[in-house]
């Protein structure tokens, strides 16, 4: 709800945001549609952490590190530098959006596959996933 939220006052207010902190027109144009594209982006990524956190929980800091990386190091960086060579200055804030939701993909599948492990052994299989 909170993310929903927040997305919808970027959307309505963006302008008003960046004018807050700069006025000239072209950088206001611009601020405004990166400022909406990464809103979305941020409550893509609360899923993303979600997964981190519970693997965290279960004590597989192995598992969290991994899906950092490959939502750093596999996903982001290389989506950044295609994105900008396809799209230009939006396609920066555009590549986060696609990495998370790739990211999102690869956490689920493994984090049911975690919990599938964990329900037939009645505890959580670090040894499945590190």
């Amino acid at each position: 709800a909170v993310a929903l939220a927040r997305i919808a006052l970027h959307e309505l207010f963006a302008p008003q945001v960046v004018r807050f902190f700069i006025a000239d027109a072209e950088t206001l144009y611009y601020g405004t549609n990166i400022l909406r594209i990464r809103s979305v982006a941020a409550a893509i990524m609360f899923f993303c952490f979600f997964v981190v956190f519970v693997f965290l929980g279960f004590g597989n800091g192995r598992a969290a590190l991994a899906l950092a990386v490959i939502r750093w190091a596999c996903l982001n960086i290389p989506m950044l530098f295609l994105f900008n060579s396809l799209f230009g200055l939006y396609g920066l804030s555009w590549a986060q959006i696609v990495a998370d939701l790739l990211t999102v993909a690869v956490s689920y599948v493994w984090l049911f596959r975690y919990m599938k492990n964990w329900q037939r052994s009645g505890q959580p299989g670090r040894k499945e996933l590190s």
